[in-house]
């Protein structure tokens, strides 16, 4: 961002754009001064030394073992998003570079001359992500959560025994046939003179 903004002579740098960019970066206002008699590398050195200040804030505010998580996660983080991207652009570039036999190129050194300028494009991308996002993230304590439950003896065992009432099934007493027991080879009780197994017992 710095070497984007000053280029040219001193009195061409964009130092507005140089704030606004600090500022977004960091949460935190800087005022460059006296640009005008600074050579370039002085103003870096105003600019990170600013920046490196306020890290240091930020790390003395959360403890160091905090900020050596945070820093671990926004990295872990930044680098999965970003692996996956260059994984799918290294494998359009193997595909690619073979179309490059047909201009009298070798392929194999094609795929290493882009793929090592690919690499230092992830690495650059990494960098510049985890900067804008380290100072604007925590690490969030989780808080223990307590189950609660309102408990009254008399509401749970009430439901209970109705529990069971509904599950277990009515209790009915047998029906008592008082009616005299016909064997099959007595006579049918129709009065038809045949034995009861050849008429209605059949």
């Amino acid at each position: 961002m710095l070497d984007f903004n000053t280029q040219g002579e001193n009195y061409e740098w964009n130092i507005k754009e140089i704030e606004e960019n600090i500022k977004t970066l960091t949460n935190h206002e800087l005022r460059i001064t006296s640009y005008e008699s600074k050579g370039r590398e002085e103003l870096k050195k105003e600019v990170l030394d600013f920046v490196y200040q306020k890290y240091e804030d930020k790390e003395k505010e959360i403890g160091k073992d905090e900020m050596r998580k945070l820093e671990k996660a926004v990295l872990m983080r930044v680098i999965d998003g970003l692996w996956m991207d260059h994984i799918e652009a290294m494998e359009h570039l193997r595909d690619s570079v073979r179309l490059r036999a047909y201009g009298q190129r070798d392929p194999l050194v094609e795929y290493k001359i882009e793929g090592h300028k690919m690499f230092q494009q992830l690495m650059s991308s990494i960098g510049a992500q985890v900067a804008n996002v380290i100072f604007k993230v925590s690490l969030m304590k989780q808080t223990r959560q307590v189950k609660t439950e309102e408990r009254r003896p008399d509401i749970i065992e009430e439901r209970h025994s109705h529990q069971q009432n509904i599950n277990e099934p009515a209790h009915r007493e047998p029906q008592k046939n008082n009616e005299p027991k016909i064997g099959r080879n007595d006579l049918c009780w129709c009065g038809s003179e045949k034995k009861f197994k050849r008429c209605h017992g059949a």
